[in-house]
């Protein structure tokens, strides 16, 4: 009965859609020059062919001013030969000695400096894009974007080349891109979409060539991107992509004991990747090892909910939008995923388990966009061998909408098996009103009947003013194996209200006036909490910003909450208030820093929190960061204190060599944490890793009783890139 609600709402949004749908979008076309000569990569533009080429010009303000005229003239142009593509810009600027360039490492995040990016459609589809970046540096950045997405997945690495030089009339850059790196469809005159983004990080200025309205999205609205014509006879030619790898470990564990265990490995695998269209991938992986993933962040939880541990492992990141469904955290964790990839290979409490092979496909036919994985993983440490399979559907409808399906199964081999699976729907009601929806069910072999969960929602966002209406139902035994759930039985309403005042002043720049209310019940209408939050957002001129937030909350506990093994909270209603305040410094300063305050009423007791952080940039190839966290908290029950230490160092040699260090240390395990990775990319797509960790310290004890060594591991590995 939920599912034909579900399902006849979005018929009828959807019927109503094509009368509701307008457009504004702003021409822009750029054309392609065809070129024979090759192109030498220096950053300066000074062969004759960039002058033959079309220019893209008069970029406007997203921000400080819209719609005003950018300060700083940018000029783009489009090169193509029969294998690559050519991008060159020109970015001029009339105090080139105040050109913001500290980052040296690939994806580093080059928005903290003076920055140029751009996105190609290739599909034309004005869904998704790929996205190219570098800064003064020639720096490379990239990685995937949906239309309209608050932020890009930086986790794809294409195999692709940047130069890029200061100099007097400001700074230039030439990208060279192998069209094997793209998917797009065969045609013999082919239009993709394309815009141009820039960053003046002094003046706190972005300014776009096309979608430059903030109330239109900026310059991740692909489906308002200018167009890029004149492409003439692509080819990808037979695209066989082979990595194989090699590796060497030594694994030192239970270092406080007498008999220590671990011992010496030596390691292959392969990784492959081969076009079945121009569209659509295939990869293939054998025996795949992960030893380079930078290690976990530090967390502590004060909460009755599971922590949630973002995915940093190559291959489950690449593409990994095909597979979203669900609903993502915004400020926090997500509430309800149906497919969360490091359910495949971390077992229980991050016991890694080998994956032994595994294939994926994912790409474009037609209107329909598919993804399937299905992986293999060995037996360990009582865990049993576990075959995983995710297959995803969706399908483009009207000019930004879609619909779509997924199934997974976790079948653990001599145990149960467990599948579940969904319809989802994103229809675009206008430019600025989106309608979300779901209905997922998840079935055990060892449980009797199916359990459910099902959302409806309304997203508007324009530039002003933004609300957000949702309803999420999780039944009390809803259970995807291979996903990730924050809390069941619920019925949870929110309404979430934005008010947003630009007065470009020259302190304040921006305010952002927020207020949520949120109401949970169980399944049997039971109150279980509500509260009521308003945040003021206000970004200043500088580009530092402070942020305040109050909220007024009620919690009730049904059953007693085991918060520590020597602290049990009673069952009851609390009343609870809370005050916060943050301070972040703007990226483009050599010396930057951040710092929250906070306090609240906890159950029937206090919690202060404070933390703060403090990073120096000495050079674009030396950069410091020290975060510190405390909590103090007080009950009658008993008072805890909890402090996080993360100190990270990184040097980049050059843009292709890079040593980074992640120091953690957390006091309520009395853990202290090494993660050293040195990465040289010796090639385009091929890499060297050396990778020290070290666990130190002895749990019940304080970091004063000393920090003896636990677990140590020391990994060679080498990877080499092959096109076939």
């Amino acid at each position: 009965m939920k599912l034909r609600i579900l399902l006849l709402t979005a018929l009828t949004i959807t019927i109503l859609h094509s009368s509701l749908f307008s457009s504004d979008k702003l021409a822009r076309v750029i054309k392609a020059y065809k070129i024979s000569q090759k192109i030498q990569l220096d950053g300066l533009l000074s062969e004759e062919v960039w002058q033959q080429a079309d220019v893209a010009t008069d970029f406007r303000q997203h921000q400080p001013r819209e719609g005003e005229p950018a300060t700083e003239r940018t000029e783009v142009r489009v090169l193509y030969d029969e294998a690559n593509l050519y991008i060159g810009v020109v970015c001029f600027d009339s105090e080139p000695e105040k050109i913001v360039a500290q980052k040296l490492q690939r994806d580093s995040g080059v928005k903290d400096d003076d920055m140029f990016g751009f996105l190609l459609d290739t599909y034309h589809d004005r869904r998704n894009a790929f996205l190219f970046a570098t800064n003064p540096n020639g720096v490379e950045e990239d990685g995937q974007v949906e239309d309209g997405a608050f932020r890009p997945n930086l986790d794809w690495d294409g195999v692709w080349q940047v130069k890029a030089k200061i100099h007097d009339l400001g700074w230039s850059a030439e990208f060279k891109i192998p069209l094997w790196n793209l998917r797009f469809r065969r045609a013999s005159n082919q239009t993709w979409g394309i815009n141009f983004t820039r960053i003046i990080k002094r003046k706190n200025e972005q300014v776009n060539w096309a979608s430059w309205s903030r109330d239109n999205g900026g310059f991740f609205r692909i489906s308002r991107a200018g167009d890029l014509t004149n492409l003439v006879n692509l080819e990808q030619g037979f695209n066989l992509q082979v990595k194989p790898y090699s590796l060497g470990k030594t694994r030192r564990d239970s270092l406080l004991f007498t008999h220590h265990t671990g011992g010496e490995k030596l390691d292959a695998g392969l990784d492959v990747k081969y076009s079945l269209a121009s569209n659509l991938t295939m990869d293939l992986t054998v025996n795949t090892d992960f030893a380079q993933v930078e290690a976990d962040v530090q967390q502590i939880n004060l909460t009755r909910f599971p922590l949630f541990f973002p995915e940093k492992r190559e291959f489950f990141l690449e593409s990994a939008s095909i597979f979203q469904f669900g609903e993502a955290g915004f400020f926090g964790p997500p509430s309800l995923l149906l497919f969360f990839s490091r359910r495949i290979g971390i077992e229980g409490f991050n016991t890694i388990v080998p994956i032994r092979g595994g294939a994926r496909i994912t790409g474009k036919v037609s209107n329909f966009n598919v993804g399937f994985i299905d992986m293999l993983t060995d037996e360990k440490a009582g865990f049993p061998k576990t075959h995983f399979t995710v297959a995803r559907v969706s399908r483009d409808i009207f000019q930004r909408s879609r619909i779509g399906f997924i199934f997974t199964n976790r079948a653990d081999f001599g145990s149960s098996h467990n599948q579940a699976y969904g319809v989802d729907a994103n229809i675009w009601l206008n430019n600025s009103l989106k309608f979300q929806s779901f209905f997922a069910q998840t079935r055990t072999s060892d449980k009797s009947g199916g359990e459910d969960a099902w959302k409806l929602a309304l997203d508007y966002t324009s530039d002003h003013f933004g609300f957000f209406l949702s309803h999420l139902f999780i039944d009390d035994d809803f259970d995807p194996r291979i996903g990730f759930v924050l809390r069941r039985d619920i019925h949870r309403s929110i309404f979430a209200f934005r008010i947003s005042v630009q007065p470009n002043g020259a302190f304040l720049r921006r305010t952002n006036i927020r207020q949520r209310i949120l109401h949970i019940v169980n399944k049997n209408g039971r109150l279980q909490d509500w509260s009521y939050s308003i945040t003021f957002n206000n970004m200043l001129n500088s580009g530092d910003e402070i942020n305040l937030r109050y909220e007024r909350a009620f919690e009730r506990l049904d059953v007693p909450f085991d918060f520590r093994p020597n602290i049990q909270i009673p069952t009851g209603d609390y009343l609870t208030n809370s005050v916060n305040f943050r301070f972040e410094s703007s990226a483009k300063r050599r010396l930057v820093g951040e710092i929250r305050l906070g306090w609240r009423e906890f159950y029937a007791g206090n919690l202060l929190n404070s933390s703060g952080s403090f990073g120096f940039n000495f050079n674009k190839h030396l950069n410091l960061r020290l975060r510190y966290e405390r909590n103090q908290i007080t009950l009658p029950q008993g008072d805890l204190t909890t402090d996080l230490v993360e100190f990270r160092f990184n040097l980049a040699f050059t843009t292709h060599l890079f040593l980074n260090t992640l120091i953690q240390y957390n006091s309520e395990s009395n853990e202290f944490n090494s993660n050293v990775r040195l990465n040289f990319i010796h090639s385009p797509g091929s890499d060297l890793f050396v990778v020290f960790n070290e666990i130190r310290g002895r749990e019940g004890e304080r970091i004063w009783d000393g920090l003896p060594a636990r677990n140590r591991e020391f990994i060679v590995k080498f990877t080499k890139f092959l096109r076939i």
